[in-house]
């Protein structure tokens, strides 16, 4: 038996940014995220026996959705950051 990944497509990540707000970050704060191509994939398994191929069949399509860029804005307040520090002695 052998399993196989014949195809794989590259999909492009989106053209542009998607801005969003993040409350885990300060108010204020950016973290930028690359953008990510996304794939899609069929993965087949082949059943040989005695050198012959007996049956070929599609176990699985995958698909992995692209990721444009995008900006994180924080926009926790300064007291919700004390609130969430760790209280050290």
């Amino acid at each position: 038996m052998r399993v196989l990944v014949p195809e794989v497509q590259v999909l492009p990540p989106p053209p542009g940014v998607v801005i969003r707000r993040d409350p885990r970050l300060a108010a204020g704060e950016l973290q930028v995220v690359a953008p990510r191509p996304g794939f899609r994939a069929t993965t087949v398994r082949e059943v040989w026996e005695a050198g012959v191929l007996v049956r070929r069949e599609v176990v699985a399509r995958s698909w992995y959705r692209p990721v444009p860029r995008t900006v994180k804005v924080g926009v926790r307040k300064a007291a919700e950051i004390e609130i969430s520090t760790p209280w050290r002695p």
